[in-house]
């Protein structure tokens, strides 16, 4: 089940800031949708889990069950905090699309591969680092 990510108020903002804006909206999609999907499958895998557990599959050891309950259950959670810090992420982007991205040390915008890895990243990498020089700042 996909999930409206943007409004259509938030898709004309969004419009209206640029390229740069839509290529980090379809970011957020892609991520968000497959931030869905790996929670789906770590919720079916727990399930399952606790069907064996339950004595509904009785091949499998009680020791196993455990094993992987507790293994399903911690990806669970990383799953879902994971698509929880996707979405407040989209949500800050959509209320300032031209603000988000922008680096607090220097103003320049930070690249979009660096968001995509951090995408509540305030930095770039040179001012992450403490490098950011006068030749750096007047690149901003």
């Amino acid at each position: 089940m996909k999930l409206k990510v943007f409004s259509s108020f938030e898709k004309n903002k969004i419009a209206a800031a640029g390229a740069r804006a839509e290529k980090i909206a379809k970011f957020f999609e892609t991520a968000i949708m497959r931030a869905q999907e790996s929670l789906q499958v770590a919720n079916y895998n727990w399930e399952a889990v606790q069907n064996e557990r339950d004595g509904k599959y009785p091949n499998v050891s009680n020791m196993d069950a455990k094993a992987d309950e507790e293994t399903l259950a911690a990806q669970k959670v990383r799953a879902q905090k994971h698509l929880t810090h996707l979405e407040m992420m989209r949500n800050v982007f959509a209320v300032a699309p031209n603000l988000y991205g922008k680096c607090e040390g220097c103003g320049c915008e930070i690249p979009l591969e660096r968001l995509e890895e951090v995408p509540d990243a305030s930095r770039c990498v040179t001012c992450k680092n403490g490098h950011n020089g006068n030749n750096h700042k007047e690149r901003g």
